[in-house]
């Protein structure tokens, strides 16, 4: 009893401690921001000056120390969100970039915010073109994708414009997006190393098709089991009820334990589950807007003519900006659909551009191949530079991850800090980036420009970073440039084959395509990981996610 009531006293003290600690932290955070808002109330138009990023102001507080950079921060800080912007530009300035394993330098960079205003770019599209606008990253379906929904849907979607917008998940998830309504999600189950189709009630509207019908209710019934007095009495309903309980798969409908429920004028989704039915969804029955995808791209195309503007306005500024200050300009290109436009957006400001790209010995032949292709159709100047380093590396470093990446390093950063060192010596360097912030959450925090430490003599720009990837693909389509003939075939990133940022889907993929480099990349894995681990991707990375971690212990690996 003496010892828990120790312990009891500890906690307390503890508790008192952390209580103590909060309100003088409170104390502090009050006081800041009462002085803040002071020195607000002095200026003329306190609601713009408080918001004004003054870059000839940062610069100069630069030269004059932290002190002045802290000064500098206190003026130009919201005060609506001060301590919260506070931590987010703290972090920024420190962030690890987990793609390249370089810190973010934000030394005399421009903001975001800041080139926005200052090239009048137009923002906020979502509120004038909401059909255009998606808020997470999405694509038009692959012939590989529509190949896969065709035959888990039973739909000929024909030359239709068919949709996928990413949602978050263990592997591969995508929402389905058909005659503007959402059909369903598309995803890839790790458990069962298969592709499911997990319906919506606009499914079964397509469809016009239904198993069972209700009576009409005003009770809500949505997350309900269903009972069998819920059924509208007909011989055949009740009959379509009984066989779909007791048997193990529904007979009517190919999703198997997916029931179509009608009730009225709404059309709802089930699932069978032990010898009974719940209701997920309903939706009341309207008409589907089928679109041919040729149409869609058209319309679409004066949407993405605004983010080309954009980024040509970008583009203009920062090559006339690092010119002015000497530097060398190149762009880079992967080979994927995102440097490809990127490449082509800056040859058309700076026709002469040098183009590079890195052969790190694991990208996939159709890859280099395209690269090939691509510089010669478009008249590109283009230095492929050899980072074939891997097998030797790993011996050292072991198999990388995702919390991992020692390949980027090795096989890119490198190799790439020693070509722009010999072909430019004592020369810095503004390289053209295709990156995006919709790809990643790193990438969202990033600006249209940043320096990093790793190469220390680089800035990169990234002009199409608010481009969506659907934007990307209607940009491909309607000026007809060609693209790597891989994402035809179901892949999303066009890079190492055995990259471990890359989707267990498409490593499978690879299993089926490319069985040769599959069986070297497990073959090395098994030195380590199970054949259960390696097929379901365990490997990617070194602390597995609190999901993975459940599935691996659902099945016992």
């Amino acid at each position: 009893m003496k010892k828990r009531f120790g312990s009891v006293l500890n906690i307390s003290r503890k508790v008192s401690e952390t209580r103590s600690s909060s309100r003088k932290w409170e104390k502090e955070d009050k006081k800041r921001d009462e002085e803040k808002n002071k020195k607000s109330q002095n200026k003329n138009d306190s609601k713009s000056n408080s918001n004004r990023f003054d870059l000839d102001t940062y610069i100069k507080d630069e030269k004059k120390g932290e002190k002045s950079k802290k000064e500098f921060k206190k003026n130009n800080t919201n005060n609506k969100n001060n301590k919260n912007n506070h931590k987010t530009n703290k972090d920024k300035r420190n962030t690890k970039n987990k793609d390249n394993n370089t810190t973010i330098v934000n030394k005399n960079i421009e903001s975001r915010e800041l080139l926005q205003k200052k090239l009048n770019l137009k923002t906020n599209l979502e509120n004038w073109y909401p059909e255009y606008y998606y808020k997470q990253d999405a694509k038009f379906a692959s012939p590989h994708e529509l190949k896969i929904l065709s035959e888990l849907t039973n739909i000929d979607f024909k030359d239709n414009v068919v949709i996928l917008e990413r949602l978050s998940g263990m592997d591969y998830r995508k929402r389905v997006i058909y005659g503007k309504k959402q059909l369903g999600i598309l995803e890839y189950n790790l458990k069962e190393l298969n592709w499911q189709f997990v319906p919506n009630p606009e499914y079964y509207m397509y469809l016009n098709h239904y198993d069972i019908e209700l009576k009409p209710s005003k009770m809500r019934l949505k997350g309900k089991w269903i009972k069998e007095e819920y059924l509208l009495d007909e011989k055949s309903n009740l009959k379509t009820y009984g066989k779909i309980v007791n048997s193990e798969e529904n007979p009517n409908n190919p999703l198997c334990n997916d029931v179509g429920i009608k009730m009225g004028n709404f059309i709802g989704h089930g699932v069978k589950s032990d010898n009974r039915i719940k209701l997920k969804d309903l939706s009341k029955i309207s008409e589907f807007e089928e679109e041919k995808l040729s149409e869609y791209i058209e319309k679409r195309s004066k949407y993405v003519e605004i983010l080309k503007n954009n980024s040509l306005k970008l583009l203009k500024h920062f090559i006339e900006k690092y010119k002015n200050k000497g530097y060398v300009i190149n762009a880079s290109f992967s080979g994927g659909k995102d440097s490809s436009v990127s490449t082509l957006l800056a040859k058309e400001v700076m026709p002469d551009i040098e183009v590079i790209s890195i052969d790190t010995g694991l990208e996939y032949p159709e890859t280099i191949e395209y690269i090939k292709k691509f510089s010669k159709e478009y008249d590109l100047n283009v230095d492929i530079i050899d980072g074939n380093n891997f097998w030797e590396d790993i011996l050292r470093n072991g198999v990388p991850t995702k919390d991992n990446r020692w390949c980027n390093s090795s096989c890119k950063l490198n190799p790439l800090k020693n070509y722009l060192k010999k072909k430019y010596p004592g020369k810095k360097v503004l390289t053209i980036d295709g990156s995006r912030q919709f790809e990643s959450f790193t990438r969202s925090n990033l600006d249209y420009e940043r320096n990093s430490s790793f190469i220390d003599f680089q800035t990169t720009a990234f002009p199409i970073l608010d481009w969506n990837a659907l934007d990307i693909w209607t940009y491909i389509y309607k000026n007809n440039v060609i693209y790597n003939p891989l994402y035809d075939e179901g892949f999303e990133r066009i890079g190492c084959y055995l990259c471990p940022s890359a989707l267990n889907s498409e490593f499978n993929r690879v299993k089926e395509l490319y069985p040769e480099y599959y069986k070297r990349w497990s073959k090395y894995l098994s030195k380590r990981y199970s054949k259960d681990e390696i097929d379901r991707g365990f490997w990617r990375w070194d602390n597995l996610p609190p999901k993975m971690k459940e599935l691996k212990k659902e099945m016992d690996i």
